[in-house]
């Protein structure tokens, strides 16, 4: 019986060591729509920008492996809900109705909103947006701060930002609304466009984890390690200038 025993425990010994060394393998699934220059997108197949370097650095902060699951935004929170990703970054802003489903990390960065529109149309203010025809991406915090601010407009929604910009240059609305950061890509690389600063959210963006998740305090502790190494601001820098 006693050599039995310390075969048992040798046995669970090894299972222990094993059960270790895949929790250093463990991987961090973000899910994330990479359709949003400069923070999230598609370039030569890759999925670039600095929402995924964030993610990226904060995975290997806390010694894990990365993985990307990319989406429409309106199906990135209720992947979330569903357990399928074990995080969201995704320009994502902590609103009242998301924080009460939701828990979120402190900002990493500081949203403003912009318009895109034809250089002819000459949009450069909120004011500018009334009676309107905005194009926003469905269930994104352009949405809620249109439908608040300038409720005369028309609100046309649609499942990605690109979709957005290509119905300003059709002509099938007057201007899209969008982050400033990206507002200034689209416009680089679609000259017949103008963008023009109109408004701020007062929040920023942040990572969404499941309610009652461990993994927001811990990724809250590497964001914070992040900034004080500076890691952060380089990023920033490196993708918005």
């Amino acid at each position: 019986m006693h050599k039995k025993w310390i075969k048992a425990l040798l046995a669970s010994s090894l299972v222990l060591a094993g059960c270790q060394d895949e929790d250093k393998k463990e991987t961090l699934t973000f899910g994330t729509c990479a359709d949003y220059p400069p923070f999230e997108y598609v370039e030569n197949g890759v999925l670039t920008g600095l929402d995924i370097d964030i993610a990226k650095e904060l995975a290997k902060e806390l010694g894990k492996e990365v993985r990307f699951e990319n989406m429409s935004f309106g199906a990135i929170l209720a992947s979330l809900s569903a357990g399928k990703v074990d995080a969201a970054i995704s320009t994502i802003t902590a609103t009242p109705e998301r924080a009460a489903a939701f828990d979120f990390t402190p900002p990493y960065y500081d949203e403003t909103i912009s318009t895109l529109s034809l250089q002819s149309t000459k949009i450069a203010s909120a004011k500018d947006l009334e009676g309107k025809r905005v194009a926003c991406q469905m269930g994104a915090t352009t949405q809620m701060w249109l439908a608040k601010h300038v409720p005369s407009a028309t609100l046309l929604a649609f499942d990605t930002t690109n979709q957005a910009v290509e119905a300003v240059k059709a002509r099938q609305c007057d201007a899209a609304l969008v982050d400033t950061a990206q507002a200034s890509a689209f416009q680089k690389v679609n000259p017949e466009l103008t963008h023009a600063l109109v408004g701020e959210t007062g929040s920023g963006y942040a990572i969404a984890t499941k309610k009652g998740s461990k993994i927001t305090k811990e990724l809250t502790q590497a964001m914070a390690r992040l900034k004080e190494k500076g890691v952060l601001k380089e990023l920033v820098a490196k993708w918005i200038g």
